[in-house]
């Protein structure tokens, strides 16, 4: 009993007279987690039992536990249900179980007014998880059973995973604690058993002190993942804006973190797409993600789960629903007089009256008067565009400044395009003026992009 003292005292589990809900399934780990919160700690005990209706024996079990608490005046809350009927897998069983174990903990926690669980996982169920989520390629999230993890009522803490299953057997035997032998731990068909029947004898073998081992590892694990954490959501905070149902990574800056952040911080970003929807974010996906940040390739693709898309387009990486693949500007919005105002997708341009022509920014454009033939047409681009531009001879295509500009191809669909009613383009916003915006005048159409599209990302 003293090495499951000290290991609560080393995590600082329980707070000092508390009253605590004991999850007890009649086998020996939690009949010992009962035992040893009734004998050696001064809180005040409830217990939570369920009967899953999958084995006769259950019962028996349920008599026992509630006979115990009589004996030793402890209350208790029991709930039957039937998972049979409505399960097709092993997997499913043990899924569904655990919901409902928990929603029902958690009513029973809410009615007394308790804001600890006490579990009776033990060190071989830390070293199994381990083993397996390692097996399966482990992604994101601690690696095995926390000591302490928060719920909506408060926390679950379990006392017992400094010990072996061998060590709580023989702790229990020598206390007298009764308890019940779960037929079920012996069946093959569940992925725990067999790591606990074929691969923990093994592992003893090469360290009897395993357990300790394996705890300290998931410590000392979860210390470095949540300082990973942080830093890469600092990382995303530094490169990454939100806008319109879409993430856009600038990836010039975001190379410069190291790998391992960038890994950490696309695993947040998918997670954060995802949110609430059950999708499992695997190694695969952020791979993929990674290998289109450092791709040669300035323009490509992958899909990922539930129709989102991950699009490299120069030095932007776009995460994106397929669906959302359309033209965000309305094609030709029409200008009739001056002044006026047309809002698109990445800022609005202004149009007014000016007698004088100043020295124009990558913001402004001046329209003499007498050549704006109105209405003003402000849309996208069209296949074949063709801009006739300032101080060059010829006329130059629209997809040649955009590849030449390196503008992304998402960007390329939703840029604001200026024209006169004839189809002359007279401005593209940011890249080019035509020829129409040279001459001399009286009075002019001034036209000003109230935000940079570089400002939102896209350029």
């Amino acid at each position: 009993m003293k090495q499951i003292d000290n290991f609560v005292k080393r995590h600082q589990l329980l707070q000092h007279d508390e009253v605590v809900v004991a999850a007890v399934s009649g086998g020996v780990d939690s009949m010992l987690m009962l035992h040893w919160l009734i004998h050696h700690t001064s809180h005040r005990v409830i217990v939570a039992h369920v009967h899953h209706g999958l084995r006769q024996q259950s019962d028996d079990e349920r008599l026992m536990i509630e006979q115990y608490c009589e004996a030793h005046n402890i209350k208790f809350y029991f709930k039957r249900i039937d998972l049979k009927g409505n399960c097709v897998s092993s997997k499913s069983i043990q899924n569904d179980a655990r919901a409902i174990r928990y929603a029902f903990f958690s009513e029973v926690m809410q009615k007394e007014n308790a804001a600890t669980l006490v579990t009776g996982h033990h060190g071989d169920d830390q070293v199994e998880t381990v083993l397996m989520k390692i097996t399966r390629g482990h992604v994101g999230g601690s690696i095995g059973i926390k000591a302490k993890r928060k719920l909506e009522e408060g926390v679950v803490v379990r006392p017992l995973l400094g010990l072996t299953k061998a060590e709580i057997v023989a702790v229990a035997s020598e206390e007298r604690v009764p308890w019940f032998e779960d037929a079920s731990n012996a069946d093959q068909s569940y992925t725990r058993n067999r790591y606990r029947s074929r691969i923990l004898p093994e592992i003893q073998k090469e360290n009897e002190r395993y357990v300790q081992s394996y705890q300290q590892f998931v410590e000392e694990y979860d210390e470095l993942r949540a300082y990973v954490t942080q830093e890469a959501e600092n990382l995303l905070r530094d490169c990454v804006v939100y806008e319109q149902g879409q993430a856009i990574v600038a990836l010039t800056r975001f190379r410069k973190h190291a790998i391992p952040l960038q890994r950490q911080a696309i695993h947040l970003l998918l997670n954060y797409l995802y949110q609430s929807q059950a999708v499992y974010v695997s190694r695969v996906h952020i791979e993929d993600c990674l290998r289109l940040v450092f791709s040669s390739n300035p323009s490509a693709e992958i899909a990922l789960p539930k129709g989102f898309i991950c699009k490299r387009d120069y030095e932007s990486l776009c995460f994106l629903l397929e669906d959302e693949l359309t033209d965000l500007l309305e094609h030709n919005q029409r200008v009739e007089e001056v002044p006026s105002a047309i809002t698109t997708s990445y800022g609005i341009l202004t149009f007014e009256k000016s007698l004088e022509q100043r020295q124009a920014s990558e913001h402004e454009c001046f329209i003499p008067m007498k050549d704006a033939s109105f209405p003003l047409i402000v849309r996208t681009r069209n296949r074949g565009d063709v801009i006739e531009p300032k101080g060059l001879d010829g006329r130059q295509k629209l997809n040649r400044i955009f590849i030449n500009q390196k503008v992304t191809r998402r960007a390329r669909d939703q840029w604001p395009v200026v024209t006169d009613s004839k189809g002359n383009i007279l401005w593209l916003p940011l890249l080019k003026k035509s020829r129409f915006t040279t001459e001399r005048a009286d009075s002019y159409v001034l036209i000003t992009l109230q935000r940079s599209l570089k400002d939102a990302g896209l350029f």
